[in-house]
């Protein structure tokens, strides 16, 4: 692989899993009112985590962050590659995947993943070692690390918080309502 120096940009994206169960996971009574406070549910959670991670990489020392895609369970974001920058992304998957483990119990899940990446003078794009005169190569770097994660989902919850995994859990009491939909 060549210099990561001379990779200057960081091609960023963020995948929600788990969107189809959660959806259709309703109750029958109101089914359609519960099905739109979903999708409304998901489609704000997604802005506002590509949202937050813009300005995590910010914060972190990259120059800019643009958001270039961010519907439908996936987000695509470009920004400076950088060292702080790229630990700044990790730290923030970590917490971020915690979270929606807190909220959702594993029944929906995030997936981040970046690969540097340069563009050259005649409009190729150079990454991983590789060098493709179509810009879908960044997708595909980036969606095949997705589906290695789903394969792994919540690892890092599960380091982190080994007990919550391996413990019995009651069973029985009030069940959860959703917060929006009721």
């Amino acid at each position: 692989m060549e210099n990561e120096k001379e990779y200057n940009q960081l091609f960023v994206g963020g995948d929600l899993s788990g969107i189809q169960k959660f959806l259709y996971n309703i109750s029958s009574k109101k089914a359609a009112v519960s099905l739109k406070g979903r999708s409304f549910y998901l489609r704000q959670y997604m802005r506002n985590v590509c949202d937050e991670l813009m300005q995590i990489v910010k914060k972190a020392g990259a120059s800019s962050a643009k958001d270039i895609y961010c519907s439908g369970g996936k987000f695509y974001v470009i920004t400076d590659n950088l060292v702080p920058v790229k630990q700044a992304i990790d730290e923030w998957a970590t917490t971020t995947k915690a979270s929606l483990w807190e909220k959702h119990m594993g029944q929906l899940s995030i997936n981040i993943s970046y690969a540097p990446f340069t563009e050259n003078a005649n409009g190729s794009v150079n990454a991983d070692g590789q060098e493709n005169e179509k810009p879908g190569l960044l997708w595909q770097l980036v969606n095949a690390d997705f589906a290695r994660q789903k394969n792994q989902k919540f690892k890092e919850v599960m380091l982190a918080n080994h007990k919550d995994f391996f413990e019995p859990i009651p069973i029985g009491g009030k069940p959860k309502v959703c917060a929006i939909t009721g």
